[in-house]
């Protein structure tokens, strides 16, 4: 892999982790898009801006040709999996004491809410999982009940309950 392409994948990795983290928000703001728009308007638009500052164009080109070619097909699967959770919530429980369950807290922490989802994160990923399919599951499962104590949280510190 040149230089180029690992600055591409670097990344297009930092923007999945961003979409990861803040999935049901960008499913408000982007759900009247379709799942291929969204990926071309969220991801691909923000890679190729930013970018196209600090390398040269052709290079550029050359470098995210190579990145949609193997990419593509797991950015469509994480928004689809991601989107289906945000259509359907209640096809998975969404209850507190639930997504509490899942993270081992007994009292709702952030601090440590924050430290088991790194724990479980660093678990399940893909680099270190050799069961892609398990590591996207276990991933998209987490990130759903991080989201959810996330939301709490932070309808608490508006004063929303």
């Amino acid at each position: 892999m040149s230089f180029h392409e690992k600055v591409v994948d670097y990344v297009y990795q930092n923007r999945l982790s961003e979409f990861q983290a803040q999935f049901f928000y960008l499913y408000k703001h982007y759900a009247n898009l379709g799942e291929e728009e969204f990926v071309k308007e969220w991801f691909d638009k923000f890679i190729i801006k930013t970018l196209h500052k600090y390398m040269p164009y052709s290079k550029l080109v050359e470098c995210f040709d190579k990145y949609s070619l193997s990419k593509k097909s797991i950015t469509k699967s994480y928004v689809n999996t991601y989107w289906r959770f945000c259509k359907n919530p209640k096809a998975i429980s969404s209850k507190l004491s639930d997504s509490m369950k899942f993270f081992d807290l007994e009292e709702l922490d952030e601090e440590k809410l924050k430290k088991s989802y790194r724990q479980m994160i660093r678990k399940y990923h893909p680099d270190i999982t050799k069961d892609k399919t398990l590591s996207h599951e276990k991933t998209v499962l987490i990130n759903y009940h991080y989201q959810v104590l996330l939301a709490y949280l932070s309808q608490l510190k508006q004063n929303i309950f």
